[in-house]
């Protein structure tokens, strides 16, 4: 959605400043060159092309994603009539949701447009006060309301084919549920009631469950408030104490003890790196990367065994990453001449291909007493937009202590099912993410990723890399 918006933004820039050409007056534009922009049919047919261009297949896919989570409640679907009405759905859905796009972005520009008319400001004024309506924070509202809308909807197609008729309204039930999807939580509603249906409101991250002929409520295992462990709930409200020095990395990193809980790592905003250190790795985002990072290890069944992560305000450093300390270990580079081969070199593989591990290499590996594994440091990891050359043969684990050369191998099928399983969580996923402050772009190219492992059923590498920039067109705008 962010670049939907960013390239529509270019051009009605470029529309205005040609109507400016077009008037006497190069600082106060006339009335009609700016009026008649909003109106202009012809232009504003021409980005709904770049609208649905940016769009592509996502309603399709997500309507589906909705649509399957009946299957996996255990309801009888008839296959053919969810397709037939997931494509009818998404036919003229992609149009629905560009009028109602384009419709509130020409009236504010109107309005706009008003002000600019009246206080006679230069072109550069309006294209600043438009920025707004086409910036990371629209997109975000956006995109969030919509994805709720056609995951609501193909839930409902899912639903009805199997007979249900009657759902139940249900809220993620966090601090941040809108009072009015909180009056309608657990409400029992007509599987057609359009004006209870989500989304209720911009934003909205409801969604509905089905309720059986006896009465059940089958209810999304995946849905709602997420489990948090007891360690991470510890790290997260006891006081930390006196901070020290612990090195490493290019990021400030401390160390502190937290009491009665043992110690933690910190990672403190203020201390973050404010240069680019690799294409598609925004600065100043390692937090969110970091949170991210374990939460995804979560979903994916600790695979990367990721130590409990959250980000806390009330440190003695301010904002930062608030890490669970693994005592007892030593960093791979510091045994690997006598650690050989230790674990699943697979599982790690995997977890870096899935969050796009941008920096793994044998210092944020560590080994405990037990031998075991661990992933640390993902400050580099879920990249926006990423050319191919960033995916080198140390690009993933299995290329950097494995046995395979830096070559694919076919996906385990325990690996298949969790990718699966991850993959079907996509819409709670992908909020989660968003909530936590990592980038749409990110998170969208997160599940490009996964689409590609679980269509090819293969591990990805330096060949699956190529083979994924020709098929995806993967992240090389930048």
């Amino acid at each position: 959605m962010g670049r939907a918006l960013a390239a529509i933004q270019k051009n009605v820039n470029r529309q205005l400043r040609k109507e400016a050409r077009n008037t006497s007056n190069g600082f106060q534009i006339g009335v009609r060159a700016l009026s008649d922009v909003p109106n202009q049919l012809e232009f504003w047919d021409s980005q709904e092309s770049v609208f649905a261009k940016e769009v592509g297949s996502l309603p399709a896919e997500t309507t589906l994603e909705g649509a399957a989570q009946a299957d996996a409640l255990g309801l009888a679907i008839n296959l053919d009539l969810v397709n037939q009405e997931v494509l009818d759905f998404t036919s003229t859905y992609t149009n629905e949701w560009w009028s109602r796009l384009s419709g509130s972005t020409r009236t504010a520009m109107r309005a706009a447009i008003t002000e600019n008319i009246a206080t006679g400001a230069p072109l550069r004024v309006l294209e600043s006060n438009l920025a707004p309506l086409f910036g990371r924070a629209r997109a975000r509202v956006i995109a969030a309301t919509e994805t709720t809308r056609m995951y609501a909807e193909g839930n409902r197609i899912g639903y009805r084919s199997a007979g249900v008729t009657r759902v139940e309204f249900q809220t993620v039930r966090d601090a941040r549920v809108d009072p009015l999807c909180d009056a309608l939580q657990g409400q029992n509603l007509a599987i057609d009631d359009e004006a209870n249906f989500p989304p209720i409101h911009p934003r909205c991250r409801c969604w509905v469950a089905p309720v059986t002929t006896e009465g059940e409520v089958l209810k999304d295992p995946t849905a709602g408030a997420r489990i948090t462990t007891k360690l991470e709930e510890q790290i997260g409200k006891s006081a930390i104490g006196k901070t020290r020095n612990l090195g490493g990395g290019i990021n400030e990193t401390k160390m502190a003890h937290v009491r009665g809980d043992g110690d933690v790592v910190l990672k403190p905003q203020s201390g973050l790196v404010d240069r680019t250190i690799r294409t598609g790795i925004r600065p100043g985002g390692d937090l969110a990367r970091e949170v991210s990072a374990f939460r995804v290890d979560g979903h994916l069944g600790r695979i990367g065994r990721v130590p409990e992560t959250i980000a806390r305000t009330d440190t003695p450093l301010g904002e930062s990453m608030v890490q669970a300390f693994i005592g007892d270990s030593q960093t791979l580079a510091e045994i690997r001449a006598t650690a050989g081969r230790i674990g699943s070199v697979e599982d790690f593989s995997l977890f870096d291909a899935v969050i796009g591990n941008l920096d793994r290499h044998a210092g944020n590996v560590l080994i405990d007493n037990q031998g075991r594994q661990i992933m640390i440091d993902h400050g580099l990891a879920f990249p926006e937009r990423v050319r191919l050359t960033q995916f080198d043969g140390n690009f993933f684990y299995m290329n950097r202590v494995g046995t395979t050369g830096g070559g694919d191998i076919t996906l385990s099928s325990e690996h298949l099912r969790l990718l699966r399983g991850f993959q079907s969580k996509r819409k709670f996923v992908t909020e989660e993410l968003a909530g936590l402050g990592l980038e749409d772009d990110a998170i969208e190219a997160m599940w490009d990723r996964v689409a590609w492992m679980i269509d090819n059923t293969r591990y990805m590498g330096q060949q699956s890399l190529a083979d994924m920039t020709l098929d995806l067109g993967y992240r090389t705008r930048i």
